[in-house]
C-alpha cells in the first residue's frame, strides 16, 4: 500500500515525537510506500533548520513527487466540499488532500486529522 506523508507527520519524525517515530517504524515494517507531494517538501523544509540535509534525508525515504494538474483537479473538487461546509483547512492541506484524491484516494499520513477531512487518514 502507499500513503502520502503531511509536513506535520515529518516534522513530528524529525523531532523524534514518539508517536510519530512508532508509526514510521510501522510503515517501515509493513513495506508501505511513502509519497511526498512537492507542496509538503516545500512547507517542511520551511520550517528547517538544516534544508540541505533534511532534504536528502526526505529523498532517501520517501518518493517525492511534483503536484499536478490532476492533483489541481481533485484539490480543488475538495476544497469546494470543504467551503461549502465551513471546514477548509488551509491551502497546502487542501493541496495535499487533492494529491492523495488524484493517486487513488490515498491515506494521508498526518497528526491533523481535522485538516483532512475528505481523505482517508493514518494518524498517530
Amino acid at each position: 500500500m502507499t500513503v502520502v506523508l503531511d509536513s506535520s507527520f515529518l516534522s513530528d519524525v524529525r523531532r523524534g515525537d514518539p508517536g510519530a517515530l512508532d508509526l514510521l517504524e510501522r510503515l517501515a515494517r509493513d513495506e508501505e510506500a511513502a509519497l511526498v507531494p512537492s507542496v509538503v517538501v516545500a512547507e517542511y523544509l520551511a520550517g528547517s533548520r538544516n534544508p540541505g540535509s533534511d532534504l536528502a534525508t526526505l529523498d532517501r525515504a520517501a518518493v517525492l513527487d511534483d503536484f499536478r494538474v490532476n492533483d489541481a483537479r481533485a484539490a480543488a473538487a475538495l476544497s469546494r466540499q470543504m467551503f461549502l461546509r465551513g471546514a477548509f483547512p488551509g491551502w497546502i492541506d487542501a493541496l495535499v488532500a487533492g494529491f492523495a484524491k488524484a493517486r487513488g484516494d490515498l491515506r494521508v499520513v498526518t497528526k491533523n486529522v481535522r485538516h483532512f477531512p475528505e481523505s482517508p487518514t493514518l494518524s498517530y
